[in-house]
């Protein structure tokens, strides 16, 4: 099956950014397209399946009709995860080095295929056009950049990060897991790294859109006909598709099972956030808060 695909024979819409930037959202709000296939964050599905966990539909994995379809036609999942260097902090330095400087990253046949397998099989089941992975990790959008049978649509997904620290800092989600809410400063190193390895895989990248979470609160309308124009298929209209059910994406926040009546952006981190505690964040992330055009957005 592999063998006879051709290249860009598989479309697929790879939302890129930091955790808490919308792409859930997003993501829900482009699969409303009957073009469009939403799987969620894709690089999670490992661990998923193996925990048995909840898919955005209610049901865990193992229970899931749909999701139970398309593991009876992949042989494995043993390779999706992105294989990573040593987790030691000269390994980062180091693969940030090679990035910037372009160098070839090299990846094994294993995970080539069966992402390939993977893909093959929801465009057969569902018959889409696009499928959009979520994953938003910046290398594995480079690894799945270089399979020739794929033709990857990047969107990079970005968000305030006075938003994105507070949805971070505020600890609601994780109440029952064993997470340690990260300080300001830490969730802020955080939103810059992860935008500035997106921005550094996209570096080559013939196709590119920056689509900003405040935008699309703020105009849903306008944001969307740009994504889909971008991608090549028709409009939809944002009056035809909400309340928007919970369908089947994996990974997520808790929007994944959620229906989802308005679109608004809730902005708490507004009163949330001491003066000095929104300086600090600014200080933080400054040359991104600025390319990103959110100086022109604060009081």
């Amino acid at each position: 099956m592999i063998k006879n695909l051709t290249r860009d024979s598989i479309k697929i819409a790879y939302i890129l950014g930091s955790a808490r930037s919308g792409s859930t959202l997003i993501e829900r709000l482009l699969a409303c397209s009957s073009h469009i296939q939403g799987l969620g964050e894709v690089i999670h599905i490992n661990e998923l399946f193996r925990e048995n966990r909840m898919c955005s539909c209610g049901k865990k994995i193992s229970e899931c009709l749909y999701w139970n379809k398309i593991l009876k036609d992949t042989d494995t999942l043993d390779f999706l995860k992105v294989q990573y260097p040593k987790n030691t902090l000269w390994d980062k330095f180091k693969l940030m080095i090679d990035l910037y400087l372009w160098k070839d990253l090299n990846f094994s046949e294993n995970y080539r295929d069966n992402n390939i397998k993977l893909f093959s099989t929801f465009l057969k089941l569902r018959g889409k056009d696009i499928l959009i992975d979520s994953s938003k990790i910046p290398l594995r959008f480079y690894y799945l950049n270089k399979i020739r049978q794929l033709k990857l649509y990047p969107v990079h997904v970005v968000r305030n990060p006075l938003g994105v620290v507070w949805s971070y800092t505020r600890n609601i989600e994780h109440k029952s897991l064993d997470w340690k809410v990260p300080s300001i400063k830490k969730a802020c190193l955080d939103w810059k790294r992860v935008n500035k390895f997106t921005e550094m895989v996209l570096k080559g990248c013939s196709r590119r859109l920056l689509v900003r979470y405040e935008d699309m609160c703020r105009n849903p309308q306008m944001e969307l006909d740009r994504i889909f124009t971008y991608l090549g298929i028709p409009n939809v209209k944002i009056d035809d598709i909400l309340p928007l059910a919970p369908s089947h994406m994996i990974a997520g926040n808790r929007m994944a099972k959620k229906v989802i009546t308005e679109i608004y952006d809730l902005k708490s981190w507004e009163s949330g956030f001491s003066e000095y505690e929104k300086d600090r964040i600014i200080k933080y992330t400054k040359k991104y808060f600025q390319k990103y055009k959110y100086h022109n957005e604060i009081n």
